[in-house]
């Protein structure tokens, strides 16, 4: 040690791991109200830091204490002229910084409030499939908040749809537009991008892969405008009506990438699965030109079956009534959404992180989580044998998730009570083993009424709610999903 007869204090913890010598103690770190004390009573005082420092208050406040500084050229205090010698001017303009600091604020031009519109907007969508639209449009209408007008070019086939649903946005044929005529044009292009050709915009949060594809578009044109927010207030929802005079859903077994497609023959299955349970509802099944028709794979002829073969107009006046979808990842499950129509999606490789429904009730059903591991891309997609994905989503399990969202979609006094499609009970004397889905549980009698009671209750698929006592039990099993709560209306 250079300096033994010399005590050096140090305020910190020592990370320095190995020994030091007798004449260095470390203390407690203190206050921030103890320092001047501390340095009142310091004769000398070590400032070295690694890195530079804008300024540094310890240092100002040792120098003004009148500790002798060892120090290096890393701390910015040293560089006012008033450094090392003259510490009354150092007083007056270290206490004349607070007044001096908002004069300047002061001396700032006032900006305007009123923010300067973006004039007419042309927004363009080169490419992506008809759900991709849908996902834009409450970026659009952010756009029309801060615009004279927003004009967006479309395909021809789809001008009339959206002129019809779309309000304050001008909807136009996007190969007959004279873009001299904008200020501003907005190419959304697609998210993800996958066409470098097409001059777009950026998705600056692309890597949020679990954020919603609605919102990737909301963040990207937030930042053409100062006061556009990129919270998501909600979808601009299609006007719609359900008609419970004469009820029906609707189903798409279809989609523009054939490899999302759930396998037809278990919407057949589903198809005949509901019309056991609710009979009263009439079924239209949406056929684009390529989708595969569930009919083919019936176990006989139905009468309750519409097809819906028409445009987007026809669709859309089957989706503004329908009860609730039931559809793949595809453009047409957008269209139910657009409607706000209570969906069931099934989803297998693409997921439905930033591509799920948005309607304001939904399920959703993926059938990648537990069996597959793999991360697909489009040649993984393309290249898998069993898109165990979709594969092993049974019926059951889709019509599970169509009890649920009727439970929570419609409330009416009368109810009928479902027993969850994916039960099975090992009944005993003195207990009852119950399980549904990756769930399990041993129930013990209390009495041989509870007993009789779960019997009665797993007896059959659907009881009428007068027939059935609403006890502690029931309730448990309602909390647990092993029963749910569906409107009478849906069945007689």
């Amino acid at each position: 040690m250079e300096h033994p007869n010399k005590n050096f204090v140090v305020f910190g913890e020592n990370k320095l791991r190995r020994e030091l010598p007798k004449n260095i103690k470390f203390r407690e770190p203190i206050e921030n109200t103890e320092v001047l004390k501390v340095l009142g009573k310091t004769k000398e005082i070590i400032i070295k830091p690694v890195w530079p420092e804008p300024s540094g208050r310890l240092a100002a406040e040792a120098f003004l204490s009148g500790c002798k500084l060892i120090t290096n050229d890393r701390v910015g205090t040293w560089s006012f002229d008033f450094y090392p010698d003259d510490k009354e001017r150092a007083k007056q303009e270290m206490q004349s910084t607070i007044l001096e600091f908002w004069s300047k604020i002061k001396d700032i031009p006032v900006q305007s409030s009123v923010s300067k519109s973006l004039g007419n907007v042309l927004v363009l969508k080169s490419y992506g499939g008809l759900g991709d639209i849908f996902f834009t449009l409450p970026a659009v209408y952010k756009l029309k908040q801060v615009s004279d007008s927003v004009t967006y070019g479309l395909s021809p086939r789809l001008v009339s749809f959206f002129q019809k649903h779309l309000k304050g946005i001008q909807v136009v044929d996007a190969t007959q537009i004279d873009q001299t005529k904008f200020d501003k044009i907005i190419e959304f292009g697609n998210y993800p991008i996958f066409d470098r050709s097409v001059e777009q915009i950026e998705y600056i949060t692309s890597k949020k892969v679990k954020q919603h594809s609605i919102q990737h578009y909301i963040d990207a044109v937030c930042r053409f405008h100062r006061d556009l927010s990129n919270k998501n207030l909600g979808f601009p929802y299609f006007e719609r009506e359900t008609n419970f005079e004469n009820l029906h859903y609707t189903l798409h077994p279809g989609a523009g990438f054939l490899l999302k497609i759930w396998p037809t023959e278990n919407y057949a299955k589903l198809i005949e699965e509901i019309h056991a349970v609710f009979p009263k509802l009439r079924c239209k099944i949406i056929l684009g030109k390529d989708d595969p028709n569930p009919q083919k794979f019936l176990s006989k002829e139905y009468s309750h079956i519409d097809l819906i073969t028409g445009d987007l107009h026809e669709v859309g006046e089957a989706m503004a009534s329908a009860v609730f979808h039931i559809g793949n990842d595809a453009g047409i499950t957008h269209v139910a959404g657009a409607f706000n129509v209570p969906t069931v999606g099934i989803y297998g490789p693409t997921g439905p992180g930033s591509w799920g429904s948005f309607s304001e009730q939904n399920e959703i059903v993926w059938g990648k989580p537990g069996n597959c591991t793999l991360k697909c891309n489009y040649d993984v997609i393309i290249n898998c044998k069993d898109r165990v994905c979709l594969s092993s989503i049974s019926p059951k399990k889709v019509l599970e998730a169509l009890y649920k969202l009727l439970q929570k979609t419609y409330e009416f006094e009368d109810f009928d009570i479902y027993i969850n499609p994916n039960l099975s009970y090992d009944l005993k004397t003195r207990d009852c083993l119950i399980n549904w889905n990756e769930n399990e549980i041993l129930l013990e009698f209390q009495n041989d009424e509870m007993k009789v009671y779960v019997e009665k209750l797993f007896s059959k698929s659907v009881h009428f709610q007068e027939s059935i006592e609403l006890n502690e039990v029931f309730q448990f099993f309602y909390e647990q999903g092993i029963l749910f709560l569906v409107p009478k209306i849906f069945r007689e």
